[in-house]
């Protein structure tokens, strides 16, 4: 937060050489980025106090998110008539009722999904909520296209 305004401090991507090193592997800062951009789904991160902290933003939306929302409380980023059912998601998986949530709705004619998940440390130690929203219309599922992609690959 930027204590001189009490507002979050959200500025333009950067990269220093930064690298992430998991125990599986390690990923360079902008290549974690680029996996985030390429992905068709929208990723918001709500933390253990329920703040809003971080959010996707490749193109797949459809909930609109600003960065002026980030670092303030999740209820702000939701229709009042939404508040309740929100915090009632975050405190059952804080609480571990559950450590994940499907919310299936209706949007154009089809099904679409919020999953929301428990993120846990090591230590089983609550550390916010990542809410997964899924279009499935955007993956091209026609079997025959996708063999006849692969086969012209290696013609």
């Amino acid at each position: 937060m930027n204590s001189a305004h009490n507002q979050p401090v959200v500025g333009p991507m950067s990269f220093d050489d930064g690298t992430i090193n998991f125990p599986t592997g390690k990923l360079p800062l902008k290549t974690l980025k680029g996996i985030f951009d390429v992905l068709p789904f929208e990723f918001d991160f709500v933390d253990a106090d329920n703040q809003f902290v971080w959010y996707s933003d490749n193109g797949h939306r459809q909930a609109r998110r600003e960065p002026s929302q980030v670092g303030h409380p999740v209820s702000n980023c939701h229709p009042a008539q939404a508040v309740d059912k929100v915090m009632a998601v975050l405190n059952a998986l804080k609480q571990g009722k559950v450590d994940k949530l499907v919310m299936p709705y209706q949007k154009n004619g089809h099904t679409n999904y919020n999953v929301y998940y428990a993120v846990r440390d090591d230590d089983a130690n609550y550390l916010g909520c990542l809410e997964l929203t899924i279009d499935p219309t955007v993956f091209d599922l026609d079997a025959a296209t996708s063999i006849a992609q692969i086969k012209n690959l290696f013609a």
